[in-house]
């Protein structure tokens, strides 16, 4: 039994999915396309990849391979070698995340990767070839094939990242990244071993797939009685904002975000922090907390001091 679909990207899909992307960049510029099934599940990963926190992902590579080349036509890309000297490189790559803070679509880039450089000129061009990108997500998952069109599609997200890391190296910074899925997996392993993960994956309080906190804590100046009973009372060290009254107020002493938690805050500490998915505040009347969708969460009671 397979646990994910297949979908051959040819040229023409390629076509339909820059149009889906370009309409969501710019929902009121240009005619959404009618885009369903696959192609808006590979879509939604070109985004997801486009936007993805570095953190959240992992490049693996292989041993490279360079040789020079005296021809006048470049062996991958077709391009014209204009004084019939240069040199192809070529390094089997895997660019995967898991998942991310603000969604928990994974994907799995796998290919071949290009270097045409002129040796008279220096000219670059990058290519990709063997390409296969797999997509789990909660609505399904496929494994994409290239047919002409996906090569396109994924050599410009995985060119940004190439060169946000090369910036890294080049003043010696190292940021962590999530754990790898074990090596080796084949494709069905894979869709597997990322389902599970998914199952308990955070993907925070107030966004999509996670309805309602699993646990909460109090770092409010006020006493809380949730719904059920249960006691909230004032923070002994309260978030705060330093810099009140200047022109750059920050929020200070506000826990870290953790899996399933929404954190009470006041509304101005909520305000400051609009990346915080996971804040919560009083409204201004009556025992309701506010979440950062602008949902109303009654509760008991509030005690304000």
């Amino acid at each position: 039994m397979t646990i994910f679909d297949t979908h051959y990207v040819t040229p023409d899909d390629a076509d339909q999915v820059e149009a889906t992307l370009q309409a969501w960049r710019d929902p009121e510029g240009t005619e959404v396309p009618t885009t369903s099934g696959p192609l808006k599940r590979l879509a939604a990963a070109l985004q997801s990849m486009n936007g993805r926190s570095d953190r959240y992902s992992n490049l693996y590579t292989d041993l490279a391979r360079v040789q020079a080349i005296k021809a006048d036509i470049w062996p991958i890309s077709g391009r014209t070698l204009w004084e019939g000297r240069g040199h192809h490189g070529h390094v089997p790559v895997v660019w995967e995340s898991t998942g991310g803070y603000f969604s928990g679509r994974a994907w799995r880039l796998s290919a071949h990767l290009h270097l045409e450089v002129d040796a008279y000129y220096g000219d670059t061009y990058v290519s990709l070839t063997d390409v296969e990108l797999r997509v789990a997500g909660s609505t399904g998952n496929t494994l994409f094939v290239d047919d002409g069109g996906l090569a396109r599609l994924v050599c410009g997200p995985l060119r940004s990242y190439l060169a946000r890391q090369s910036l890294r190296e080049l003043v010696a910074i190292e940021i962590p990244t999530d754990e790898p899925t074990p090596e080796g997996l084949d494709h069905h392993e894979w869709f597997i071993a990322v389902n599970h993960a998914n199952n308990s994956w955070y993907r925070g309080f107030g966004i999509e797939g996670e309805e309602s906190p699993r646990s909460w804590l109090n770092a409010s100046p006020y006493d809380v009685i949730l719904s059920d009973g249960t006691d909230l009372p004032a923070a002994d060290s309260p978030a705060w904002i330093a810099g009140r009254g200047t022109g750059s107020p920050e929020p200070m002493d506000l826990p870290d975000p953790a899996p399933g938690q929404a954190v009470i805050v006041t509304e101005a500490i909520a305000l400051l922090s609009p990346h915080r998915r996971d804040l919560v505040y009083p409204a201004p009347v009556g025992p309701v907390l506010v979440d950062s969708r602008g949902e109303r969460i009654p509760v008991k009671s509030i005690t304000r001091y």
